[in-house]
């Protein structure tokens, strides 16, 4: 779920109260969608890991 999401992406990242993380809040982070996937999906998985506080995150072409 894209809540599951969060919570991974919040989890594995390196900040203030952490630094057991694996990644910077300014780590790339790249979207890859399949022609199929529901634009709407894309852009929660946008949203999600921009509020898990990645400063860092773009799309790139459909795939498939």
């Amino acid at each position: 779920t894209f809540d599951d999401l969060f919570e991974f992406m919040r989890s594995r990242q390196i900040g203030p109260s952490s630094t057991m993380g694996l990644f910077r809040p300014d780590h790339p982070i790249v979207i890859v969608p399949t022609r199929s996937t529901r634009w709407e999906h894309a852009v929660e998985t946008l949203n999600m890991v921009a509020r898990a506080g990645y400063t860092n995150v773009t799309f790139a072409r459909p795939q498939g």
